[in-house]
């Protein structure tokens, strides 16, 4: 309990800090947030109404759907290690940044408006034409190329569930979500097979448990390119995926996933911060406060 107000805490600061409009809108939509998760927390079948809104984060504006929560993905507390990581230890790099649920463009954004060339891959009709949108707000489309594909083993058409407020939490797993649609599947060492990776190359993928079907769909771009990789890896596909990624060379850092020479450097910059807030890490790379 204590965890999650701490969190709530967090994001209300952040919302305090980013959100852009009036100080009367930004007091009523403050309330409508701790309005929705003293429902959400005490288990009332209630939905609270947001409204479309626009928050700063850096150098970049994002702009929300109404009637969903894409203002999490917005606030300055959400996976802040990940961000810290991309703009400031990795801030003199440039290279190929590729996306694997891309949701409303959190970090492709990020990463576009900081130089880097970004491919997206976004399944989802909605969050990719948010997405869109917030790349052309913030004039760095130029560098970015977005799919409305998701990843996995074999190239189909897939259905996909979600709930229509919370569309970065859709999956092809998880189908007590009330809504679904049918997506393209595509397999990335076919679909990507002719495209160049310059620079330091990182892949982010959040894709709700689908995680092992899409990097079974790119091997042979993890075996020649070895990119860095960050990975929201759920437990019951740790068994297969782990050690298949040790067979090439990873090792684990949280969410970081590295070739020791390749990415040593910023890893270990990464370790050292993690130290610092007094976080412990195991052998295996885990973190375990």
């Amino acid at each position: 309990m204590k965890k999650k107000i701490r969190i709530f805490r967090a994001a209300l600061k952040s919302i305090r800090n980013q959100f852009v409009g009036k100080p009367s809108d930004k007091l009523k939509f403050s309330f409508l947030v701790i309005l929705h998760y003293f429902y959400k927390t005490v288990g009332i079948q209630k939905k609270v109404s947001f409204p479309e809104s626009k928050f700063k984060l850096q150098n970049i504006t994002l702009i929300t759907r109404p009637d969903t929560i894409d203002f999490w993905a917005c606030l300055e507390s959400y996976e802040p290690d990940l961000t810290y990581f991309l703009t400031e230890i990795l801030k003199n790099q440039k290279g190929s940044f590729i996306d694997i649920g891309g949701h409303i463009g959190r970090f492709t954004v990020l990463m576009a408006k900081n130089g880097w060339k970004t491919i997206t891959f976004e399944p989802m009709e909605s969050n990719y034409n948010s997405l869109i949108r917030n790349l052309e707000f913030n004039d760095c489309q130029k560098n970015t190329i977005v799919y409305n594909l998701g990843l996995g083993e074999e190239n189909k058409t897939q259905t996909i569930y979600f709930d229509p407020r919370e569309m970065g939490e859709a999956s092809v797993m998880n189908t007590k979500q009330g809504s679904e649609t049918q997506i393209r599947m595509v397999r990335f060492d076919d679909f990507m097979k002719n495209t160049k990776f310059e620079g330091f190359c990182m892949v982010k993928m959040d894709i709700e448990g689908n995680e092992e079907r899409a990097i079974n769909g790119m091997q042979n771009f993890l075996a020649e390119h070895k990119p860095m990789l960050v990975i929201e890896l759920w437990k019951e596909h740790s068994k297969t995926l782990i050690p298949y990624l040790k067979s090439l060379g990873y090792k684990r850092l949280h969410i970081f996933w590295y070739i020791e020479q390749k990415h040593g450097g910023p890893i270990a910059e990464m370790r050292k911060l993690y130290e610092k807030s007094g976080m412990k890490i195991n052998e295996e790379g885990e973190l375990l406060n």
